[in-house]
């Protein structure tokens, strides 16, 4: 089906991608039933619901993701090449896509975004920052 196909892709994307922070954590597809809210999101990571909860739009989410210096390893070039690949499909391919971080020092980060079909599918990480 055309919702497995975007999740699909995604996926791919992201596979063997990691998330830099103090513990480098890989992506999970993730599907809602409904739209993302800071309640849903918070429950959805098993947070008490006034923990800490931030949207931040895809450039902010992907910028820094994107960069690489010059002096930058083959690797890490591949990398940030893939990152900008990644945050293209998400703003190519899915409706109303942003980032969404729950909690404090162990961040849950959520990349939703709404389908053709008006799934919200995306990406699921964890960052850690003390």
């Amino acid at each position: 089906s055309p919702f497995l196909s975007m999740l699909e892709l995604i996926t791919a994307e992201s596979l063997g991608l990691l998330l830099p922070s103090e513990t480098d954590a890989p992506f999970a597809p993730v599907s809602l039933l409904q739209a993302p809210t800071a309640e849903l999101l918070r429950e959805a990571s098993g947070l008490p619901q006034d923990a800490r909860y931030e949207v931040l739009s895809l450039e902010e989410f992907f910028r820094d993701l994107e960069r690489c210096a010059e002096s930058s390893s083959p690797e890490e070039q591949e990398e940030a090449e893939r990152f900008r690949n990644l945050h293209t499909t998400f703003r190519t391919r899915l409706q109303g896509a942003q980032a969404h971080r729950v909690g404090q020092v162990q961040v849950d980060v959520w990349l939703l975004g709404q389908d053709r079909e008006g799934h919200w599918v995306g990406l699921r990480s964890r960052v850690t920052e003390t």
